[in-house]
Parts: C-alpha cells; sequence; structure tokens
C-alpha cells in the first residue's frame, strides 16, 4: 500500500532484501490471512509494519503479476492521512527502518532503482494518478 501523510510523505521501509542482496526501499504489504478481506489486511499490515493509521482508503486496483503464470494477485491501496499511533511490531526477523519520503521524490528514486520491486513502484505511480487528480 502507499500510505501519505499529510506533508505528502510516503510512509516506507528501508530493508535489506536477500532476493535484491542490497538495502532497498520498500512500500509496506503484506499476505491476506485466511478468510481476510484485502483492505482489512491492509490495515493490519501498514500499523504492523509502520506504526502507522489512516481513516482514508481507496483501492488502486487488482493485478496479476506474472500474466503467463497467474500464480498470484496483488491488490494496491492508497491510504491518505496516515499519522502514527504506535512502534512497529511485525514480528519479522528482518531489520526494517520506516523513514518518510517526499512523494515526488520517492519516484524520483524509483527512477534510480532504489526501488526495485515492481510492485511497489506500480503502486506509486497508481497513487500518483489519485493525489495529483
Amino acid at each position: 500500500m502507499v500510505a501519505v501523510t499529510p506533508e505528502r510523505e510516503v510512509v516506507v521501509n528501508r530493508q535489506y532484501r536477500h532476493g535484491f542482496e542490497r538495502v532497498c526501499l520498500m512500500l509496506p504489504g503484506g499476505l491476506l490471512e485466511p478468510g481476510e478481506d484485502a483492505m482489512e489486511a491492509a490495515r493490519r499490515e501498514l500499523l504492523e509494519e509502520t506504526g502507522y493509521v489512516s481513516e482514508h482508503w481507496q483501492s488502486l486496483g487488482s493485478y496479476v503479476p506474472n500474466s503467463n503464470y497467474r500464480c498470484g494477485e496483488a491488490q494496491f491501496f492508497l491510504a491518505t492521512d496516515a499519522r502514527k499511533i504506535a512502534e512497529p511490531n511485525d514480528g519479522d526477523l528482518e531489520e526494517t527502518e520506516n523513514v518518510l519520503i517526499p512523494y515526488d521524490e520517492l519516484v524520483r528514486l524509483s527512477q534510480t532503482g532504489a526501488v526495485p520491486s515492481m510492485s511497489s513502484v506500480a503502486a506509486l505511480l497508481l497513487a500518483g494518478l489519485k493525489l495529483n487528480s
């Protein structure tokens, strides 16, 4: 999900990702629990991973990451007016630093490879369509 503060800063995870073999900028996200609604999962993951919440959520759509295999589905959300209410507590073994990056700067950084995940870049650009309209 793309969580944006009132100052138009995006809540981003900075963490080492083994698949990329380096520290990367990633948007918060996760998997659905059995029987869980996608919006509920997004709210839960945002709070667990970042300590942020939002009362203003919009769906950015549902997409298949690999059209040849249809091995999954990615659902993207935009959360505006995000605010921090707690410390992150996702129980993950990875060390994560939460940072706030202005939306336009994060888009620029995504073009340099600092945001290597296709799903993070896609969600960021889809959110921009809503933020800039």
